[in-house]
């Protein structure tokens, strides 16, 4: 028994599960609140009123107005970007 707990306690990494919990409670954190923000401004702009009314045109025709075509390297740059944490990340698992 006390050999099974040797072998156990011997693999066990405090600083691994540490960083696990740290990763989930960070995660759920940020989504968490970004819902919260998304959520508090829909209710600002879906309100009732004449100055909410004007700012969700202003909104609606500032984001028409956008120029995808003149961004076009900063979106593969975020996409590639994004793609090489994937890879980080799955890659991660095979070092130790």
């Amino acid at each position: 028994m006390i050999e099974l707990l040797k072998n156990i306690f011997s693999q066990f990494d405090l600083f691994f599960v540490y960083r696990r919990l740290l990763i989930i409670f960070c995660t759920v954190y940020t989504v968490i609140r970004i819902a919260q923000s998304c959520w508090r401004w829909i209710n600002y702009f879906y309100s009732p009123g004449k100055t909410k009314r004007v700012m969700r045109g202003y909104l609606a025709v500032q984001l028409l107005r956008i120029r995808w075509t003149k961004f076009w390297k900063e979106y593969v740059q975020i996409a590639l970007l994004g793609g090489i944490i994937i890879l980080l990340i799955r890659f991660h698992r095979y070092v130790q």
